[in-house]
């Protein structure tokens, strides 16, 4: 497991996640999406917010730390070492 802190660029060792029904379901379904094919490089992004408007996002993705070809060089340095 790799957490990135998107924002300030840092790793991250403990994150809190706390969601809606809804927003739990959006997450399982896209983690189902993205296990069905795992021979293929994939994300999904879930989205969060009140009254239509974004406010939150979770981006999630599977990797292999032997194939890291279809991310940058950003998430490479974090899959192979976690920093």
């Amino acid at each position: 497991m790799r957490l990135l802190n998107h924002d300030a660029d840092a790793p991250l060792d403990n994150l809190v996640l706390l969601l809606t029904q809804s927003e739990a379901a959006k997450l399982v379904a896209e983690l189902q999406r993205l296990l069905a094919t795992p021979e293929q490089t994939g994300h999904a992004h879930v989205l969060g917010g009140e009254d239509g408007h974004v406010q939150k996002e979770i981006a999630v993705a599977l990797y292999r730390p032997e194939q890291t070809d279809g991310f940058n060089e950003r998430f490479r340095q974090l899959i192979l070492t976690d920093r």
